[in-house]
């Protein structure tokens, strides 16, 4: 039996936890053990349990000296602004993290947006599987693609920036006695590499994919609310991020022709009164039960809440608070199945999802879609990624 090493570096998001709970689960069916380095303890206990495993708090980086890129244009400056400013920082990582892979005698990791962790595993040749949605993992060019559309960028740009990475990385990787890299994609170069989602739900359309969808996992947890509002509009299921953009959005929703049931981070709104066409629910729900019971959704760029859609065959209208919700957003949009907003609502918001609702043609495209995403199943999901973890092959730098 193995002891395998689960890590998550980056990202604030549960459903990594989640994902991570049901490997350790088919993990333990099978007697290996479990250990999990994560970067939000807090998140993950709600998912991964002590008698799945012990838990440890991952090495983070601690604010850089450096100053932060204020656009993020392209995966290489978001990993500048990630703990990859300052060579010394990163070596001193990269070590914390080899002495944890060591001290803890894991023989195998499976990674999830967690690009030290996969460098410091790869110098000591450990089998590595790296998983993840597409903006996770990057496509294997030099340089990588720009992830802003509204941000003019040059090629020129996305190779200085990356110049300067390559040279971070190396300086680092060259204090802990590891080979250097002949440019920073290559930290990704994994043989086992898998990506989650499908290729209509891939960040970067038209990229070099090497690797394979292996689908959704169901990671829905949570209550499933009954609709009670009354009327013959279409079921909206709205999913919003807590915030200052949420009143706004209110105003919005305010005019649409539909019943609403609306999700803010699963908070309540204290005071507000809400107009009758509008339900508000709390805590956690399922989404893929929700989105079942919908006509269609809107909500922020989450990526599992944009595949629920997209598997549930209902159209989606997105707004996008992060690089990584814009590229997806724009790609909803791209194939018909709902407008890309901004995270404001602005003058335009209100007309594009009247006319939005009242198309047919978004309902159809997002049935064509879901019929082409059935395959493969996502009950395979989770044992092709274990499969993939326990076949793995040591992969040195």
């Amino acid at each position: 039996m193995a002891r395998l090493g689960f890590v998550w570096e980056l990202g604030q998001n549960g459903g990594y936890a989640a994902l991570i709970g049901q490997l350790a689960r088919m993990a333990r069916a099978q007697g290996h053990e479990c250990l999990f380095l994560v970067c939000d303890p807090a998140v993950a206990s709600a998912h991964l349990p002590p008698e799945l495993g012990t838990m440890i708090q991952a090495p983070l980086p601690r604010p850089s000296p450096s100053p932060a890129v204020r656009v993020q244009v392209s995966y290489a400056s978001l990993l500048h602004n990630c703990g990859f400013a300052n060579a010394d920082a990163l070596a001193a990582r990269l070590r914390s993290w080899r002495e944890l892979f060591r001290a803890l005698g894991i023989e195998r990791v499976a990674a999830r947006h967690s690009p030290t962790a996969i460098l410091a595993a790869r110098s000591l040749g450990l089998p590595l599987m790296h998983y993840g949605n597409r903006f996770s993992i990057p496509p294997s060019t030099s340089p990588w693609p720009s992830f802003r559309t509204d941000v003019k960028t040059t090629t020129d740009i996305l190779r200085s920036n990356e110049a300067h990475l390559l040279a971070t990385m190396n300086s680092a990787l060259g204090a802990i006695g590891a080979s250097p890299l002949g440019r920073p994609a290559a930290m990704y170069d994994i043989p086992t590499t898998l990506l989650l989602g499908y290729p209509q739900t891939d960040h970067y359309a038209g990229s070099p994919r090497t690797s394979p969808h292996v689908g959704l996992p169901d990671l829905s947890f949570g209550e499933t609310p009954q609709w009670t509002v009354p009327g013959n509009g279409p079921r909206l299921f709205v999913n919003l991020l807590p915030g200052p953009t949420v009143a706004p959005w209110l105003k919005v929703l305010g005019q649409l022709p539909a019943r609403i049931m609306l999700r803010v981070g699963g908070h309540t709104l204290g005071t507000t009164a809400l107009p009758a066409h509008i339900q508000l629910v709390t805590g956690a729900v399922n989404y893929r039960e929700v989105i079942a019971s919908s006509d269609v959704v809107l909500g922020y760029g989450s990526h599992n809440l944009i595949c629920e859609a997209v598997l549930a065959g209902k159209p989606i209208a997105t707004m996008a608070h992060n690089p990584d919700q814009q590229l997806i957003a724009q790609r909803m949009a791209a194939q018909g199945l709902g407008p890309s907003l901004p995270p404001q609502p602005d003058d335009a918001s209100a007309g594009l999802l009247q006319r939005w609702l009242r198309s047919d043609q978004a309902a159809r495209t997002a049935q064509a879609i879901a019929i082409d995403c059935s395959d493969p199943p996502r009950e395979q999901a989770i044992p092709t990624l274990f499969n993939a973890l326990m076949q793995a092959e040591p992969c040195l730098l």
